[in-house]
């Protein structure tokens, strides 16, 4: 299956919407509520620190998963860091829905070359998401 096989789905730039950093803020609030959810922060910043955050462009690419089918709407978003790590979080509402596979495809055509993506290990379904995807495990990271 290809991305064109998949047509509702496609990624635009934070820096391109007006209402992005409210709709990651949002997010980061819903992933937080989330215990499957691979997530850095352990409490939700405040606005201000998150639209600091947000100005300081940190990613070599930052997208909001866009919904092409009938309304347009947000449905996810993603990013790739400098380091080419993929980070890819998807509305619980549209789960299951090939929004992440399709997601993560649109990545690694933009991004050619190696891509790593950090899944938390109690995650079974984004594990399986990346390794139906081609991804191998290189290696488990403990925080202590």
């Amino acid at each position: 299956m290809s991305v064109a096989d998949i047509p509702f789905v496609r990624l635009v730039s934070v820096y391109r919407v007006p209402s992005a950093a409210g709709f990651l803020y949002e997010a980061m609030r819903l992933r937080l509520e989330d215990k499957d959810t691979n997530i850095s922060h352990k409490r939700l910043p405040t606005k201000a620190q998150h639209m600091a955050f947000f100005r300081s462009r940190p990613y070599l690419g930052w997208y909001l998963v866009q919904r092409k089918m009938g309304a347009m709407e947000y449905i996810g978003a993603c990013y790739v860091t400098k380091a080419r790590e993929v980070g890819v979080w998807i509305h619980p509402a549209w789960r299951g829905m090939l929004a992440g596979p399709t997601a993560v495809r649109l990545l690694r055509e933009r991004y050619d070359g190696q891509l790593l993506a950090h899944v938390n290990p109690k995650n079974d379904k984004s594990r399986a998401m990346f390794e139906k995807l081609g991804a191998r495990l290189l290696q488990v990271t403990y925080e202590l």
